[in-house]
């Protein structure tokens, strides 16, 4: 197997699900009214590479995140806002990221991660 091999599907579920976890540590750790939430480079790294590569993916993780920030973590914190996560990903994503393609990332985010968010939270 070389670098270039493809992740087995359950190694590469396991490896976006604990970066979830970790960013999610990560923004209920450092985040302040003031200042918003910081986002690690990892994390803004991945995401764009999910973007990029498998935008459906991307946007369930996103999800994912929010629902562990506001319910699944130990430390769950409602007030930390979508708008405040989003933002903070764009200090976090790599350089070659343009603003427009920022752009369309939260675009797709605020269009897409609500719905699948709702599904995943609603009751029974």
């Amino acid at each position: 197997m070389t670098s270039e091999t493809e992740l087995p599907p359950q190694i590469r579920q396991h490896l976006l699900t604990a970066l979830v976890d970790r960013t999610a540590d990560d923004v209920l750790t450092d985040f302040d009214e003031k200042t918003g939430s910081i986002v690690g480079l990892a994390a803004g790294d991945v995401f764009t590479w999910l973007w990029r590569t498998d935008p459906d993916q991307a946007m369930l993780r996103m999800a994912d995140l929010m629902l562990n920030i506001h319910f699944r973590h130990p430390h769950a914190n409602p007030e930390v806002g979508f708008g405040d996560v989003l933002a903070a990903f764009r200090a976090a994503m790599p350089p070659d990221v343009t603003g427009s393609e920022y752009e369309r990332f939260v675009s797709e985010c605020r269009a897409r991660v609500p719905r699948f968010y709702a599904m995943v939270n609603a009751p029974g």
